[in-house]
């Protein structure tokens, strides 16, 4: 949770997508570094130099996979979502791949209500399915609901991120990996998946409190509205915590309802 002020300010965060991830390859990307670098370049941040930043990011994945893929082939598989927010000027920029969510905790009257700024990049929501459907009229198979979930190519609910380089690479699709969990194994005609994120900008106003950064494992249980809720009427330290337990007792009550 990231309370908001007109200073300077980065934030980040990153959630590994897919069964097959590495923690130190992905943490030691450069999203930050890069963003600083070309901000400095550019003469200060802006919507070019977050998608250069980006760019970079999953440029340098790739060297990282072509340099590895023979010795470690699972690495083609590795992905992250990954979500950024910063200040600079008192505007506040939201980029993000995948379905990491930024809710904005704002005053209105005697409220607090949410205001969600950032798009999820996930092929369950209708929107999107049909906008990857759209960029492969020819491949029948490029979402594929497996299972009552909805998959690009059977295997993954995102349709951006940075790496998952063996379904953005036609070159890396004789891995046998590739397609294992695949209901509709068809060979890899172009990439079906893609590093360029979503970016809002926003100037920020007096009734801006506060951030909300998470991964969809807490947004699977809770909505915007409860998490604002919960950071509006609890005190600041510990807020991470609080709104990770709340989410697990909600999953929790989830179960036992299914359960009966």
């Amino acid at each position: 949770m990231l309370e908001l002020c007109r200073k300077p300010l980065m934030c980040f965060s990153c959630g590994l997508v897919g069964g097959n991830y590495d923690d130190e390859l992905l943490w030691d990307l450069e999203l930050k570094p890069h963003t600083t670098e070309f901000s400095a370049e550019e003469g200060g941040l802006s919507e070019q130099v977050i998608k250069k930043a980006f760019s970079a990011t999953e440029e340098e994945f790739l060297r990282m996979v072509k340099q590895s893929w023979i010795s470690q082939p699972h690495i083609a598989s590795v992905g992250s979502c990954c979500i950024l927010g910063a200040i600079s000027n008192d505007v506040l920029y939201v980029a993000n791949l995948g379905d990491s969510r930024a809710v904005l905790g704002r005053k209105a009257s005697n409220n607090v209500v949410a205001e969600r700024l950032s798009t999820d990049h996930n092929v369950g929501v209708e929107e999107v399915r049909k906008e990857v459907e759209a960029l492969h009229p020819d491949d029948d198979y490029v979402v594929v609901n497996a299972n009552g979930v909805w998959r690009i190519k059977g295997i993954i609910q995102v349709s951006r991120s940075i790496g998952d380089v063996y379904l953005k690479k036609p070159e890396f699709d004789n891995n046998s990996i590739m397609f294992q969990q695949c209901v509709c194994p068809v060979p890899l005609k172009r990439a079906v998946m893609t590093a360029e994120p979503s970016i809002l900008t926003r100037k920020l106003e007096a009734e801006d409190l506060f951030l909300i950064f998470a991964s969809d494992g807490l947004w699977e249980q809770l909505t915007d509205e409860e998490a604002v809720e919960i950071v509006s009427r609890s005190p600041r330290k510990g807020i991470a915590k609080r709104l990770v337990r709340a989410a697990l007792e909600a999953k929790w009550q989830s179960e036992i309802k299914d359960a009966y």
